[in-house]
């Protein structure tokens, strides 16, 4: 059994600064909020970087997969600002990781989330796809 508390330090962080682009604001699905970073980017990059953090320290076979992600977004920032992402791994029970997320700018907080991944082995999560798919139909 794989012990990700030995692979795995509490507090371990990831800093990304960011440049937010149209390819940022189109998750808003308003034409009111063109102009602002959307809480779909938010949650994309959160996922994103807590993948870059736990999946190449694992083994063959083995994956990271979302089970849960929250975002409070709460402030506005503007296309063409720099926002920096800030996660950081707060807890690891069992099988499961759980992360923070802070987004801010030089005028404070834009957003703040959380994300939980489960590790698995890839080729038992494909046969329980395929097997759930099956059943149904």
């Amino acid at each position: 059994m794989l012990d990700l508390k030995e692979r795995f330090a509490l507090g371990t962080n990831k800093r990304l600064v960011h440049k937010v682009t149209v390819g940022d604001t189109v998750g808003n699905q308003s034409r009111a909020l063109e102009e602002f970073l959307s809480t779909t980017a938010c949650l994309e990059t959160m996922i994103r970087m807590a993948v870059e953090m736990v999946d190449p320290a694992l083994p063959e076979g083995i994956i990271s997969v979302g089970v849960r992600s929250e975002i409070l977004q709460q402030a506005p920032a503007l296309l063409g600002s720099d926002v920096t992402f800030h996660i950081s791994l707060d807890r690891v029970e069992g099988n499961r990781m759980a992360f923070s997320l802070r987004v801010s700018d030089r005028h404070g907080t834009i957003a703040t989330g959380n994300h939980e991944r489960a590790v698995v082995s890839a080729v038992l999560l494909a046969e329980r796809a395929e097997r759930r798919t099956r059943d149904t139909f």
